[in-house]
């Protein structure tokens, strides 16, 4: 938190509430809508910058704290689940309820580069501390180098931030998860439409008079005749971009089999996001949904993952086309003057500051200059003379081409993947939907440095629908096939059945497991009891209930 704010008694209140409403929504919601609550919640109500220092642990925040504690919710949660089914098979009591959603069983990804990409962004601040242990001096002003000791903490942070999407890749890869997702999104929106308008009018000040500090300092949010609007955000940048977000998703439902009511009262909302978009005065953002809204209503599911791919090519190869000179930046600063000047100002001085700050980045271009502010440019006074907007420049300083692509490429990644597998898959529009507002949010880290834990979940979920594969609408006989294993076997026969091993599934859903024992990945053997295929299925025809 900034050393100059002094929160409120609220500020701590509500951050430390948060975990027990966690817990809540897993008390009386499915694991889907309990982390979608928990995690967009916290993002859309905790104070910014409020952090909180433990010894080795890295600062937790609004962004850090929902992941580890929705996580602990989650493995409760399946506990508990687990033991319900086998209690309710072993008394026979009531039937277990079928799964609405389905899930993953594994943290890590099946592919071998989803894993490798994965553990590099974990590792990689390794490099990072024992390459920049050097001290920096500029006149009077001295930046340290780091210490081993930095590694624990940094290695820690990197897992803090990925359990967002590890949880969103084994919970919210079923295309119902995705729309659920989507709908969260949207009443978030609507619900932040007030505040919103309220700061339009009277200045950004939610967050100071509730929480006692603002989050950004308040000249950054004039401007013209009035106020960009920022809510409980950590900028008006990120507000702008949630908006867009948020009329991506109402766009999507605008597309999908609703009902016609329901189109109309999503049409309204879409116009009111509209004008509050309009008014919360971020270009950036207008301009990307402009940009995307017509590849959105009017294009194919597969066209719309495409789309999103290429933005993500974009990043990942955005610094070297500016590292090459090829883009052509001076034509670009000139059409700006022709068509705002002042606007034109602000595009040219962030061009200024992308080329000093490169070159200070090339400097090491492996593992960057690490954190203390050693990738920012100072004068012969010792003066900070950078500025440091998007997303992509601050991560290539800090952590090099290595830290780069290790901390972008696994959130590109499942639209790769998804978009090569569409027509095979059957992808529908939700993940479509949810695959663009990936694709906008990482073209919108070049100009801003507009990455949150949302990004994370988005990811994590169409990575989960990547890996699960085809499915379609005979997911309700494989559930009954389940329910019926459990019923005659007990929670053996889950464990089996839920293992993603080919060979296994090919087992249980040809009925050949009933006299033999089939090993599972954790080398158990689960027996059967006796009887042949044909009177077992005999058992299961005519003792259905």
């Amino acid at each position: 938190m900034k050393d100059f704010v002094t929160p409120t008694i609220l500020a701590y209140l509500v951050f430390w509430i948060w975990p027990i409403c966690i817990f809540l929504f897993f008390r009386f919601f499915s694991i889907q809508r309990a982390i979608c609550l928990s995690i967009v919640g916290a993002y859309l109500l905790l104070p910014a910058y409020l952090q909180f220092d433990f010894p080795v642990l890295p600062k937790l925040d609004k962004h850090l704290m929902p992941g580890v504690v929705t996580l602990l919710c989650v493995i409760l949660a399946m506990k508990w689940r687990e033991y319900a089914e086998v209690q309710a098979q072993r008394h026979r009591v009531e039937e277990p309820e079928p799964r609405p959603y389905a899930e993953l069983n594994s943290w890590l990804p099946k592919s071998w580069i989803g894993t490798i990409v994965i553990l590099l962004f974990i590792f990689y601040p390794i490099g990072t501390m024992l390459s920049n242990q050097d001290i920096q001096v500029f006149a009077d002003t001295v930046l340290p180098g780091h210490t081993p000791r930095d590694i624990p903490s940094n290695i820690i942070k990197s897992l803090l931030i990925i359990i967002p999407f590890l949880l969103a890749r084994r919970f919210l890869g079923d295309p119902k998860a995705h729309t659920l997702l989507l709908w969260v999104i949207v009443f978030g929106a609507l619900a932040y439409i007030l505040p919103t308008l309220y700061e339009v009018r009277l200045s950004p000040q939610l967050h100071k008079d509730l929480y006692g500090y603002y989050s950004q300092g308040f000249q950054q949010t004039k401007r013209g005749d009035g106020f960009r609007p920022v809510v409980f955000l950590q900028h008006g940048l990120y507000l702008a971009l949630f908006l867009t977000v948020s009329l991506f998703a109402v766009v999507g439902f605008l597309k999908s089999e609703l009902s016609r009511n329901k189109k109309i009262l999503l049409a309204g909302a879409a116009l009111v996001l509209m004008m509050t978009l309009i008014l919360a005065k971020s270009l950036g953002a207008l301009l990307i949904f402009l940009m995307f809204v017509p590849i959105l209503f009017f294009g194919t599911v597969r066209l719309q993952l495409i789309f999103a791919s290429c933005m993500a090519l974009a990043l990942l190869s955005y610094p070297f086309i500016r590292g090459s000179h090829v883009m052509p930046v001076e034509e670009i600063i000139d059409f700006a003057y022709l068509q705002a000047p002042e606007r034109a100002q602000s595009l040219e001085f962030r061009f200024d500051n992308e080329e000093i700050l490169l070159d200070r980045a090339l400097e090491r271009p492996v593992f960057g200059w690490g954190g203390w502010g050693r990738s920012r440019v100072y004068n012969h006074k010792g003066v900070d003379i950078s500025t440091a907007d998007g997303a992509w420049i601050i991560t290539l300083g800090t952590n090099g081409y290595v830290g780069y692509f290790s901390k972008f490429i696994w959130l590109a990644l499942p639209l790769f993947a998804l978009a090569l597998v569409a027509r095979r898959y059957n992808v529908t529009q939700p993940t479509a939907t949810l695959a663009m507002i990936l694709g906008a949010n990482l073209i919108y880290l070049i100009p801003n440095a507009g990455i949150s834990v949302m990004t994370y979940v988005i990811a994590g979920a169409l990575m989960g629908r990547a890996e699960l594969g085809k499915l379609g609408e005979p997911t309700v006989e494989t559930q009954e096939r389940r329910l019926e294993l459990i019923r005659t076997n007990g929670a053996a026969a889950r464990t089996i059945y839920d293992q993603p091993n080919a060979t296994v599934a090919k087992y249980v859903r040809a009925g050949n497991f009933v006299n033999e024992g089939v090993k599972t990945r954790d080398s158990r053997i689960v027996r059967r009891r006796p009887g042949s295929r044909i009177q077992r299925r005999q058992k299961r025809v005519f003792n259905k209930p």
